[in-house]
């Protein structure tokens, strides 16, 4: 039987001892290993405070990397949420676990954060029938093998996309990561470009997807 998803939202001390240490080494759920860069990875699912927390301290590096001084909210997985995470093994002393965060989210009476750049578009899906999923965020530490990263990553989400029976999922992204989406994953461009002329809103079938990517057993 899977472990049950999450249902939490909060942080947890970065300090690894007693039951900390206990979830620092409890499983993801769907897990997979993978090695980038010399370095052993596991990527699935974040099911604990500990591996959300770690997610959390990656967007602060990111945050502060880039020189944004916003508060970074913590992540809050639940019904409509599904946070994918690759954590280091073995990191160095003091360093950063987690090296990647992709975030599904299901279109509910909340909406989506698309709506706030592409409504029009999204409105026009809804009136077809169509059932959204968007990847809400998405975040790596510098990789060089980035698309063997976010195909692990899509796959530990794919159980989610069935269970929600979603028909399309969405996402806006850099025009220069575009290319990893469309011609590796089979995203297609949905109508204008996005907020500049740096940004693309991006629409995969869903079961196009689940063809391309068999769900982990």
């Amino acid at each position: 039987m899977k472990p049950q998803r999450s249902r939490f939202c909060g942080s947890s001390s970065g300090h690894q001892s007693g039951g900390h240490l206990f979830d620092a080494l409890r499983e993801l759920e769907f897990e997979q290993s993978l090695e980038i860069d010399g370095q052993r990875l596991r990527v699935g699912l974040a099911n604990n405070a500990w591996q959300m927390y770690q997610a959390h301290l990656l967007l602060e590096k990111l945050h502060a990397r880039n020189g944004q001084r916003s508060h970074v909210r913590p992540l809050c997985p639940g019904l409509n949420h599904a946070v994918a995470v690759a954590l280091k093994v073995q990191p160095a002393s003091r360093s950063l676990r987690a090296q990647g965060i992709l975030v599904l989210r299901r279109d509910s009476h909340e909406g989506l954060a698309l709506e706030q750049r592409h409504l029009a578009q999204l409105e026009s899906l809804r009136q077809q029938g169509a059932r959204l999923i968007e990847i809400e965020l998405v975040a790596f530490e510098e990789v060089t093998q980035l698309e063997n990263l976010l195909h692990a990553m899509i796959r530990s989400l794919l159980q989610s996309v069935n269970d929600w029976q979603a028909t399309d999922i969405l996402v806006e992204c850099p025009r220069e990561h575009a290319k990893i989406y469309c011609r590796r994953l089979g995203f297609k461009r949905c109508g204008e470009r996005g907020h500049g002329n740096s940004r693309l809103l991006l629409r995969l079938s869903a079961a196009r997807l689940l063809d391309r990517m068999p769900r982990i057993s």
